[in-house]
């Protein structure tokens, strides 16, 4: 362990938070949070949060092995009866029960020693209520709605009546990087508190520079390849002291993200969960919004609804390599292709770019073209949906930011994703406006990931203004505005 993982399992104060930046080892912490729980509280129930059920499960599964078992802990094999913790299954009848035992076991991890561990999120609303916990963790607290923690989390901690000789009884500890938007700024509430009320409170905050076990040249190779405010946000741990003036100001990780978007089913056979996509349609039309750059070209996937919802069901991106042999767009198309091999309905609707329907000096054919005809030569149908103009960056910004407000019935909604959604909220979230309204797009002239740069918000952008840019100019915003195609366009 790090200095500062010691320091933060040696504080005895009941309510913790550790704000961590990339690769400090924060989700290493709570899992030794959790393994040292499980041995000093017998029979005591404690719940694990995180914004979807896929994270829980994604920690749990890839991580817990190697650090639980430094405290002892083994998964239990019932063909030899050997091991010492459960998931996701009822375990052995003569281990001790939790003192408020549950009727079902499926989301609950058990240890021998009675302890047990209950995942919830927010996509799976059912999990979250009623529970009487001893305990309560959560992992990258910034992402969690301040108001869904009060209500749901901070009340299901403390009515259990066990009594032990331990600090990790009845606490709530958070876990999380810096907030890059201002519905996370409340991680930093146990800061203040921490000043008031120091026995209770625990505050600590740590970085990558901190952890010795990372690779030789690391830190010096990420340095050198991510531009500088992200380097010091996620990895020196910088808070930003202002959250940027963003292109998408109505953009809400709360209310934006389809956390209905995946459905999780118990295979009670090999006692794993088994994931499906409910926001995905084999049986209907797939779209793709694209942005060609010449040093990285992305899309983004999309579906609707018939309720007129737009789920943004997934991001791709493709970087040049010296051993390609065909070009970006031709390399994107191949991975979407691969991707969506299976679907159904061969039909795709092409978005994005103006620029991507003109002929380059040194092409005969379009980009748009390029990409289609990887679809065509598989038998799919490929209709190109892409206008030949782009709207103005003013436009842009009140039109979507209007959709994004949802106050307008006749607009759509619009749902990314939880997990491959999530790059390109926080790409949105990370683009910042100039004052005349245009998107600062300095980013995608940095070195660095350009997946966080402004790239996939422009394909957002093709994609609603082409696809419902006549509904925001049928209902009466024409005029002197110049908020619609009528008069913000560019030819």
């Amino acid at each position: 362990m790090s200095r500062a993982q010691l320091q933060f399992l040696r504080a005895r104060q009941q309510n913790k938070a550790l704000i961590a930046g990339r690769a400090s080892g924060k989700t290493n912490t709570l899992l030794r949070c959790i393994g040292e729980s499980a041995r000093v509280l017998p029979r005591a129930k404690s719940v694990f949060a995180a914004v979807s059920f896929a994270t829980c499960l994604e920690i749990l599964l890839e991580q817990s092995d190697k650090v639980w078992a430094e405290y002892g802990w083994r998964p239990y094999d019932p063909k030899t009866g050997r091991g010492n913790f459960v998931m996701f299954k009822k375990p052995p009848g003569h281990w001790p029960k939790p003192a408020y035992a549950p009727k079902k076991y499926d989301n609950l991890i058990t240890f021998i020693t009675g302890y047990a561990l209950q995942l919830q999120s927010y996509d799976r609303p059912n999990t979250n209520r009623g529970s009487n916990n001893s305990q309560a963790f959560i992992d990258e607290a910034a992402w969690f709605k301040e108001d869904w923690v009060n209500k749901i989390l901070v009340p299901s901690v403390g009515r259990v009546p066990l009594t032990f000789d331990s600090h990790l009884n009845n606490s709530f500890m958070y876990f999380s990087s810096n907030p890059w938007h201002q519905e996370g700024q409340w991680v930093y509430k146990f800061e203040e508190l921490a000043k008031q009320f120091p026995n209770k409170y625990y505050f600590q905050e740590t970085t990558a520079f901190e952890n010795p076990f990372l690779p030789a040249g690391y830190l010096e190779n990420a340095q050198r390849t991510t531009p500088e405010l992200e380097f010091a946000v996620e990895y020196l741990n910088q808070r930003l002291t202002e959250v940027p003036n963003t292109f998408y100001p109505s953009l809400s990780t709360d209310k934006h993200f389809n956390l209905a978007a995946q459905n999780y089913e118990l295979d009670d056979e090999t006692g794993l969960w088994v994931i499906t996509e409910n926001d995905y349609r084999t049986d209907q039309v797939l779209a793709v919004s694209m942005d060609a750059n010449a040093g990285f070209t992305s899309c983004t996937v999309w579906q609707e609804t018939l309720a007129l919802q737009e789920n943004c069901i997934d991001a791709i991106f493709v970087k040049p390599d010296v051993k390609d042999k065909i070009n970006l767009v031709q390399k994107l198309a191949f991975k979407v292709l691969d991707q969506y091999k299976n679907h159904r309905r061969k039909e795709l609707h092409l978005y994005g770019d103006r620029n991507a329907k003109s002929k380059s000096a040194q092409s005969t054919t379009t980009q748009f073209s390029v990409f289609a005809e990887v679809f065509q030569k598989e038998g799919w149908k490929v209709v190109l949906k892409a206008t030949s103009f782009n709207w103005l960056h003013k436009d842009k910004h009140f039109f979507i930011d209007d959709i994004l407000k949802e106050t307008k019935t006749h607009l759509p909604k619009v749902r990314f994703h939880p997990k491959k959604g999530r790059v390109v909220v926080t790409s949105m979230q990370r683009t910042p406006m100039d004052p005349d309204f245009t998107k600062n797009k300095d980013a995608e002239n940095r070195s660095g990931p350009q997946e966080l740069a402004p790239h996939f918000g422009d394909t957002v952008d093709y994609y609603l203004t082409q696809k419902h840019g006549s509904r925001y100019k049928r209902n009466g915003f024409a005029g002197t505005g110049s908020r619609i195609p009528l008069i913000g366009m560019v030819g």
